[in-house]
Order: C-alpha cells, then sequence, then structure tokens
C-alpha cells in the first residue's frame, strides 16, 4: 500500500480466528493493524511496536476494545513505529472505525456521523407513524369485534404481517442510530420526546393486539 506521503507497508490479511498461525510471523514487528466484521466494514485501527504481543491481548480479551464481532485482522508491517504512528492516523481517517475516535480529522468525522444520525432518526420517526398508523387500524378492527369475537383474518392478517416488518425495519434503523451516536459522541437515546413517546404508543396497541389474538388462538410467531 502507498500513501501520498510516500510511505511504503507490507500487507497482511487472516481470519482472526487464525490468529495463533501468523503470531511467530509478526513477533517484534512493528505497524498497524485493522479488525473487520465479516462484512468487511472496519471495526477497529490500532499500532504496537510488537504486532505479536499487541494481538495476543486482543486475541485474550486485554485490549481494551470490544471486538467480539471480529472476523478479519489486516496487517501492515512497517519499518519503524514513527511511521506505524502515522499509517494508523491515516487509516483511522480514511475507514472511519466506530472504535477509533482520538486520532480521527475529528471535525469530518463527527460532521459525518451527525448527518448520519439525522437521517437515521428521520427514518424512525417515519417507520413509527407506520406502525402507529397500522396498529391503530388492526386495534380499531379488534376492538369492533370484541374478546369474544372473530376478526376478519384476510385484513387482520394482513395487517399483522405489515407491523412485523416494518417493526424489523424499525430495530435496524435504532442499531444504526445508536453506531452514529457512539460515532459522533452524542449522548445516548432513542431520539426526539415525540418519537419516543410515538414509539410507546404504538408497543402498548401491539400488545394488547397480540393478547387479543391469543385469546382467539391466531398468533404465530
Amino acid at each position: 500500500m502507498i500513501l501520498d506521503i510516500s510511505l511504503k507497508a507490507r500487507e497482511k490479511v487472516f481470519n482472526w480466528v487464525d490468529f495463533s498461525k501468523v503470531r511467530q510471523e509478526l513477533k517484534r514487528r512493528p505497524g498497524v493493524y485493522v479488525f473487520y466484521r465479516a462484512n468487511e466494514e472496519a471495526i477497529y485501527v490500532g499500532m504496537s511496536k510488537d504486532l505479536s504481543m499487541r494481538l495476543s491481548q486482543h486475541a485474550g480479551g486485554r485490549g481494551g476494545k470490544d471486538l467480539r464481532e471480529a472476523a478479519l485482522c489486516r496487517v501492515y508491517l512497517t519499518s519503524d513505529s514513527s511511521t506505524a504512528d502515522i499509517l494508523e492516523t491515516h487509516l483511522i481517517n480514511e475507514l472511519m472505525p466506530e472504535l477509533n475516535i482520538g486520532k480521527a480529522v475529528y471535525s469530518e468525522f463527527v460532521r459525518h456521523a451527525e448527518d448520519e444520525l439525522m437521517y437515521t432518526e428521520i427514518m424512525i420517526d417515519e417507520v413509527t407513524d407506520i406502525l402507529q398508523e397500522l396498529c391503530e387500524s388492526l386495534y380499531e378492527n379488534l376492538v369492533r369485534y370484541g374478546d369474544d369475537g372473530e376478526p376478519d383474518l384476510g385484513e387482520e392478517l394482513y395487517l399483522i404481517r405489515e407491523i412485523r416488518i416494518q417493526e424489523r425495519r424499525l430495530r435496524k434503523l435504532r442499531l444504526r442510530s445508536a453506531v452514529y451516536r457512539r460515532r459522533g459522541g452524542i449522548a445516548s437515546g432513542d431520539g426526539t420526546g415525540d418519537t419516543t413517546s410515538k414509539y410507546n404508543r404504538f408497543r402498548r396497541l401491539y400488545s394488547e393486539i397480540e393478547r387479543r389474538f391469543r385469546r382467539l388462538g391466531l398468533w404465530h410467531e
């Protein structure tokens, strides 16, 4: 890999579970390492004067980072630790891994996280509105039949399926929101008070719908 600053580094990639097979090769070698998820999203970038020792710490859970999702590791072998330090900073700013903030070009890193968070929370609000409307329609139909009546299965089961689809979307969006909050150093939360309130109303309605369908023997996970 050749950077604009004319640094060269030899690259090696291996499955993280196979670290023991390459440990000896990295002994007392300075360089930079990058952990990736299985989908090749960077999780964390680090550097060390002795890659074998540092990666051994991570492998033993003593590296101070939550790397349980790590699937791949890419190492860059450098000539000295000063070169590794510069290369580490470059890779952090290029890959923007969620567990690195300290060496990032902070304003750009945070601005990107804030923009993505804003978009994600708009989507959360929209999906929550959809869920609220679906649940209200379904609940009104169920109330019309009462606890002992049997609803029109075609319409009701369609509504339940749509609710579940939108609920899965909402769960993914809320997880994405949490990631961008961590990246931007933004206080944790579920979004605006209005969105949270709407979500809580949806959950109450959904629980009542589930209770009624279970009583009728029509609820399937």
